[in-house]
This record gives structure tokens, sequence and C-alpha cells, in this order.
């Protein structure tokens, strides 16, 4: 059976996901890991409604942007791309895209894993500098790559590039508060978008601001059964314009692919689920409509 989702915009249709399922090969039960696979991914996919209107000439006119194509192709091949690659370079697909020159050009990034046992927020992974002048020197270094050249090395299972700030992100473990004193806390008892910034009342945590110095942070949960089970975090410094506020619909569609890409390892503990989730992510493709 293959399940097919039109997106359509300014009437037209612009993308469809297939998504196969082999006769017998599973059951959908209620509250099950497949079904909260689909569920991320239908989120995601949703977001592509409000994803594909970026520029304020497309929401005039409405139609999309030659930019604005550019984008919605860079996210197809990002979903296209996860079920071939190991966790680990899932994750890093996903925050780059958040980062590079292709995507959606924030200066930083950082994923924390949320530790249930020890109540805390664990530095999973980051992309990006510690200053404004380490953030331009790398930049200019890969700003000549192109997707299509990340997305290859990746396939290839090449060593990935890590950025400064990954060493000292994954040191960092953050106590999580049930009161939701600090921002991190706030969000993942109220899992929704937030912004940080002086006139918060729930600042971000002293060690992680202590150490990267976030100028225009936001943090936005990950969400899988009704829980937070970890954050992104994304910066822009001072010295660089602030990304559209659309980008923030953007972002949202990254954080549901990044949802369900720790929920697949959270869920790998129990082989029967495993299996279950690699056939699904095995069958998925997204399709650009080129009419």
């Amino acid at each position: 059976m293959v399940r097919s989702v039109p997106l359509d915009y300014a009437g037209q249709t612009v993308g469809v996901l297939r998504i196969e399922e082999p006769v017998g090969a599973f059951t959908l039960q209620e509250g099950g890991s497949e079904e909260e696979l689909m569920r991320h991914l239908g989120n995601a996919l949703e977001g592509l409604r409000r994803f594909l209107p970026l520029s304020p000439q497309a929401h005039e006119t409405g139609k999309p942007e030659p930019g604005d194509t550019a984008q919605v192709q860079v996210l197809a091949e990002v979903i296209n791309t996860l079920p071939s690659i190991d966790i680990e370079r899932a994750l890093h697909l996903i925050l780059t895209v958040i980062t590079a020159h292709f995507g959606l050009s924030y200066n930083r990034a950082w994923l924390f894993q949320v530790d249930s046992g020890k109540n805390s927020f664990c530095g999973r992974m980051g992309i990006g500098a510690f200053s404004y002048d380490e953030n331009v020197s790398i930049w200019r270094k890969i700003e000549r790559f192109a997707f299509s050249e990340y997305k290859e090395r990746l396939l290839r299972g090449g060593e990935i590039d890590w950025a400064p700030v990954n060493e000292e992100t994954r040191k960092l473990v953050i106590p999580r508060d049930p009161g939701g004193s600090d921002l991190f806390s706030h969000v993942a008892v109220n899992p929704r978008r937030a912004l940080a910034h002086p006139s918060n009342e729930h600042p971000l945590p002293e060690s992680f601001e202590r150490l990267f110095a976030p100028q225009n942070a936001k943090v936005f949960p990950l969400v899988s059964s009704g829980k937070c089970i970890g954050l992104i975090i994304v910066d822009n410094f001072r010295q660089n314009p602030p990304p559209e506020a659309s980008t923030v619909d953007q972002l949202a569609v990254y954080a549901n692919l990044a949802a369900s890409v720790l929920a697949l390892e959270i869920n790998r503990a129990e082989e029967s689920q495993k299996a279950s989730f690699e056939k699904i992510l095995r069958n998925i493709t997204f399709e650009l409509s080129h009419r």
C-alpha cells in the first residue's frame, strides 16, 4: 500500500510525500512508535504549507519566488537522505541545513537531549563558532561548497567536520527544573517555541549563556508522544541581520524532523519497534513537481 500526501500551494501541486507500506510488514497500533513517526513526518510536511510562501513578494502575488523553491528543494533532499544515513549523521544534516548558506543561514545551532534518568539536558551536538570573527572565517571556507557535495559525503560515510562549539556542547549537562525557571526547562515543561531575550522572565541556563554568549537565541522543543525529548537552539551574532520571521516556521519543520530522528534512536531499545521504524524510513520519498 502506498500513502500519498499532496502538497498544494497557490492552487498548484508543488510536491507529494509518498510512503510505501509493504503488505504484512507491520500494523499501526494506537500509541505505537510507527504511528508516532508518521505523526512527526506529517507535522513536518504539513509545515511546508507555511514553508513555501517565504518572501513578501510571494505573499502578495501568491506565487513562490525562485529562492523559495530552492529552500523546498533542500528540504526534499534532507527528507530523502535521512533513511540512508545513521542517527549521528542525520542530526548533523539537520543542524547543518539550519546553519549553512544553502539552508536557513543561522550562525549557530545546538541540539540537547533530555536525560530523564538524570533529569537534565545533555549536549548532543553543536554547529558554529564562539565569536563573530571566527564565524566569518568558517563561512568563507565553506560557502563554495554546494549542498549536493555535503550530502554525497554523508552518504559515503565520510568523516564529519565538527564545528568549534561541538566539543564544548557535548560536555554540557544542564539540570532540568520541573518548575521551568530557566528557558530550557520552561520550553520543556510548556513545549512551544520561545525567544530568549533580555526581558524574558525565563533566562537561558547560566552555563550555556556563559560558554556561548548567545545574542539572538531561539529555543525549539523536540516533542515525541507528548513529551519533550530534546531542544534545538539557534542564534545569530548581532553583527548579522536577523533572519526573516518566516524562518521560524521553517525551523519548526526541521525541529519535527529532528524529533522523529531522536524518537527513532530512543525506540531502538526495543527490536520490534526498530524493525518497523526502519521499514517505514526505507520507503519514504518526497518528490517535487516540476510543472
